[in-house]
């Protein structure tokens, strides 16, 4: 087994009901070769403490620093790493416990990316297991093009854990999550290190628990009664459209930017402020007709019938469906 260690970074804000399960995770491996460096984003709960009780293990190391946010905090986490490998690890979710040893055997010289399966745990303990595989194009398995768009779904494929990380390609390429994005922050972060490498390794087993809260902040983004989301999503396409500025890199950037008109269109649907919305239904009709005219085919007859009208401006015909649609999700216990 190759002796690789690997750094695990995990952001922490006020995360005292989980902490101590996903630091059990990691001290808890067969594999022993890793250090985990917790950032405490100016908790104000007892989160601070509990990680404290972690420092006899030589391994765990913990930085604080007032409250930035988690792209600060993950950013912090990146330049004080000093392993062949990054892993991230969200708070309140927890590795299985030989996930670092099927790390380490995976890595090899040549590696630059790994993808892993996941699973879905919910608070009523319903778990979904997330095959990567059945996502990847069987005969590309390797093709870096696969995992581009993969960070163009609207689910959690894009979020920083489940994958493998080289130390080495995010610090010489100064690669980092851009600070003021509170939403797609990690795909973005994703797709930049996407653009330095050449190859993609896909593995279907699943060595994390994404652990699906009803308060974390993720499921409760689109309820923010304000136009942060378009100002957002906004910013996110233009960042993308300036990285991946090639032509050849085009598709990438039209499903990211209906990716984030489908987001925009899923908040203004339950949005009560007028003005709010008028914001959110003005954006999906500036990308809708982009996209429209940039000519990408749509495999989906809903994604066909969701820009024709985001295109057309004809948002009632949605609110109704997308309304249905998040009662029946919120019921099922999904985001």
């Amino acid at each position: 087994m190759n002796n690789i260690k690997i750094s695990v970074i995990v952001p922490v804000y006020n995360a005292e009901k989980y902490i101590g399960r996903a630091l059990d995770s990691v001290l808890g491996q067969t594999y022993s070769n890793w250090e985990i460096i917790l950032v405490n984003d100016g908790s104000t709960d007892n989160s601070e403490n509990i990680c404290r009780l972690y420092l006899k293990d030589e391994r765990v190391n913990i930085i604080s620093q007032k409250n930035q946010g988690v792209c600060v905090a993950r950013n912090r986490g990146i330049l004080n790493a000093t392993g062949d490998v990054i892993v991230f690890l969200d708070a309140d979710d927890y590795f299985c416990a030989d996930a670092f040893g099927v790390i380490a055997s995976q890595w090899s010289t040549d590696t630059e990316f790994i993808v892993f399966g996941y699973n879905e745990i919910h608070e009523n303990k319903k778990v979904l297991a997330k095959s990567i595989l059945d996502l990847v194009d069987s005969d590309k398995k390797i093709m870096k093009n696969n995992a581009q768009l993969l960070m163009c779904r609207t689910d959690d494929w894009g979020a920083p854990w489940g994958k493998v990380f080289s130390r080495k390609i995010l610090q010489d390429n100064q690669i980092a999550f851009v600070d003021g994005i509170f939403l797609n922050e990690d795909r973005l972060f994703n797709l930049q290190y996407l653009k330095q490498i050449d190859t993609v390794k896909y593995i279907d087993k699943k060595i994390y628990n994404y652990y699906l809260s009803n308060d974390s902040v993720t499921s409760n983004v689109f309820d923010v009664e304000d136009s942060r989301i378009v100002e957002n999503s906004e910013k996110c396409c233009k960042y993308l459209s300036e990285i991946y500025n090639e032509a050849s890199e085009q598709e990438v950037v039209i499903k990211f930017k209906f990716m984030c008109v489908k987001m925009v269109l899923w908040w203004a649907s339950a949005v009560s402020d007028i003005e709010c919305r008028k914001l959110g239904e003005q954006f999906c009709n500036k990308y809708g007709r982009e996209i429209f005219y940039s000519g990408m085919n749509l495999d989906s007859m809903v994604d066909k019938v969701i820009l024709n009208l985001c295109r057309k401006k004809r948002y009632a015909l949605l609110r109704t469906p997308i309304a249905i649609r998040r009662k029946m999700k919120a019921m099922l216990g999904k985001r």
